[in-house]
């Protein structure tokens, strides 16, 4: 069961076949180690009924093999890399498809 707002971004990120090893606020600095970094929770907007809209602000970050040798692509190949999780991230907005939030709580976007 999904209890927190940590818990329903790990789920949704979990569904990204680009992301192989994720980790949550901490990790190795690993090939390939993806992390979700929390970095805050703010107020947008209180409305007189009670509701609020939040921000619930996170970093994701990878960590890819730097290449120093001359005609590598390597470099490359790690950038599309990372690019596949942003155009995952980016359709599965544009699709609505957000992470499931506890206690009545609903994702907007994912920015």
């Amino acid at each position: 069961m999904i209890d927190s707002i940590h818990a329903a971004l790990w789920e949704w990120f979990s569904q990204c076949s680009a992301i192989t090893k994720l980790f949550f606020n901490f990790s190795s600095a690993k090939d390939s180690d993806v992390v979700i970094s929390t970095a805050g929770d703010s107020l947008v907007d209180d409305f007189i009924d009670g509701s609020q809209r939040r921000r619930y602000a996170f970093e994701l970050s990878r960590y890819c093999p730097i290449s120093f040798a001359q005609n590598d692509t390597s470099n490359i190949d790690m950038l599309e890399d990372a690019q596949a999780i942003a155009e995952w991230v980016e359709e599965q907005n544009a699709a609505g498809n957000l992470p499931a939030l506890p206690g009545g709580r609903i994702a907007e976007s994912i920015i």
